[in-house]
């Protein structure tokens, strides 16, 4: 059926130069050298780690509040829908609205979104709720990738807690 091509895409033109380092960090060496952004730098990611559960829930509402008081459209990012319940029971009455395959995204606010349906989007802001070797074990390929369009999904801010220790993937 014929020859098949392969071509790399190695320029970000979505994320921050600091969001993009962390996302190619997840990429073969030789791969991570040729990754860049065309965004002007801005401010790091925030990674945190939390071995008390009322430290991280804490950290957590702050960050969602916080993504709710900037501007544009901001979301907290769950592998699978079943950590999304997780996050709306420990969020209560102030967890962003989880977002269906029949939703429309709002132009501002918060989501809370599986990464199936993210796939492809962009937001100005991310969450990660929880990036610990639990949900991003080290080992695992498919994680790895999981994790890659996790954080590559943010454009302007990224915050990447951990309920435990933060998964190997980002100590690499």
């Amino acid at each position: 059926r014929g020859a098949v091509e392969e071509c790399r895409l190695m320029t970000s033109y979505r994320s921050t130069p600091e969001i993009t380092a962390l996302f190619a960090s997840l990429l073969p060496p030789e791969e991570q050298l040729q990754v860049s952004s065309i965004q002007r730098a801005d401010e790091p990611p925030a990674l945190r780690a939390f071995d008390d559960d009322a430290a991280y829930a804490d950290a957590l509402r702050a960050a969602v509040a916080g993504a709710r008081a900037g501007e544009g459209l901001a979301a907290v990012i769950v592998p699978w829908k079943h950590e999304a319940k997780r996050i709306q029971k420990l969020l209560g009455d102030n967890a962003p609205t989880l977002v269906d395959d029949t939703a429309t995204l709002p132009a501002s606010g918060v989501v809370l979104i599986t990464l199936k349906l993210a796939k492809g989007l962009e937001f100005d802001r991310v969450i990660v709720p929880d990036a610990s070797a639990r949900i991003f074990p080290a080992g695992d390929p498919l994680a790895r990738r999981r994790l890659y369009t996790t954080l590559s999904r943010a454009t302007r801010e990224l915050t990447v807690l951990a309920r435990g220790e933060l998964t190997p993937l980002l100590k690499d």
